[in-house]
């Protein structure tokens, strides 16, 4: 019974270090209203189907203090240049612009230590610089720690 136990914990433990498989589906995500919601502290793959698609992924800070985000996007494969924006609506409604990171070699961006006061609501758009294929993949990793 207690190997049984063990089996099933060791398979858990498998699949949820496991990333998220890539997805290309029209109308998620696509805007920010539509954004899905981030998992924290995971690897999440992905892709862009065209040219023309966009991921906008959304985190709320209900944790009931102040937050430091930190987020990063790398090119997993292919040659494309993807790029990754945030955005911030504070919880009395007013949202600031959307500010895009700078773009490292290979394809790597990243935003850290970004104030995310507590109510407030925090969204990534990825888009392409540079579509290639719809077999491009990219990694996003996205973290909160207390200030």
């Amino acid at each position: 019974m207690k190997l049984k136990q063990i089996c099933i914990a060791v398979l858990i433990i498998a699949l949820l270090s496991i990333p998220q498989s890539a997805f290309a589906l029209r109308n998620v995500g696509d805007t920010q209203a539509d954004a899905v919601y981030f998992a924290i502290d995971q690897n999440t793959d992905l892709i862009l189907s065209d040219s023309a698609d966009v991921d906008w992924f959304k985190w709320d800070n209900f944790t009931g203090e102040d937050r430091r985000v930190t987020t990063f996007l790398a090119m997993l494969s292919g040659t494309g240049i993807y790029k990754m924006g945030i955005k911030i609506k504070y919880s009395n409604g007013i949202e600031s612009s959307l500010m895009y990171s700078d773009l490292y070699m290979f394809g790597i961006s990243s935003f850290s230590n970004i104030y995310v006061p507590a109510g407030a609501t925090i969204y990534l758009k990825i888009d392409a610089v540079n579509f290639v294929s719809m077999y491009d993949y990219y990694r996003m990793f996205f973290t909160h720690s207390s200030i």
